[in-house]
């Protein structure tokens, strides 16, 4: 490839689909959520952002695992990228769509950009997997890395304040087992 690419190509990136399936062929690039990424590419948070970034969602924001994994949580991207949309502005997405959508009500202090891409941010991120995430699902050391981003008391007073969400209960049980030394 040349020189001028950048370490991640979003969207089509200029390339025909033929071009594309032979970088791919070929080794040039390999795929990395939402993007194709060159194989020496470093792995920054900011080529995670760019990854997770899609022209035709500019309006979406990486949250739950998508966001964990930017943020460097999660060794591994999930399988199915999940973003919010604010309220009434999600887009129109099949079931069989690659990527995850519901709408979500956010204050401005939790989120963040990162290349171009909104992110919930560490505390926000961590709450909503404390609370949506089932027991099997719960991945105790995701929610761990991401509150050594973030004040695991501004967690827990972030909870305090939330007794009459859905699943504040559990994730205050969550927190409090995670805040035990030893687990």
């Amino acid at each position: 490839m040349h020189s001028c690419v950048p370490d991640i190509l979003q969207g089509d990136g200029g390339f025909s689909v033929a071009e594309r399936s032979a970088l791919l062929l070929d080794h040039e690039v390999y795929p990395l959520m939402l993007g194709l990424v060159l194989p020496d590419a470093i792995d920054t948070i900011t080529l995670r952002a760019q990854a997770a970034a899609h022209s035709t969602m500019t309006r979406l924001v990486a949250e739950l695992d998508t966001a964990a994994w930017i943020w460097g949580a999660r060794t591994a991207p999930p399988v199915r990228p999940e973003f919010a949309s604010p309220i009434g502005l999600a887009p129109r997405l099949s079931a069989a769509a690659a990527v995850r959508v519901r709408e979500v009500r956010f204050d401005r202090d939790e989120l963040t950009e990162i290349a171009g891409q909104r992110i919930t941010t560490p505390r926000r991120t961590a709450l909503d997997l404390l609370r949506y995430r089932t027991d099997i699902d719960f991945q105790p050391e995701t929610v761990r890395a991401l509150l050594t981003r973030s004040d695991i008391a501004d967690v827990n007073a972030s909870l305090s304040g939330m007794r009459r969400l859905p699943h504040a209960r559990r994730a205050r049980a969550r927190l409090s087992l995670l805040a035990m030394p030893g687990q």
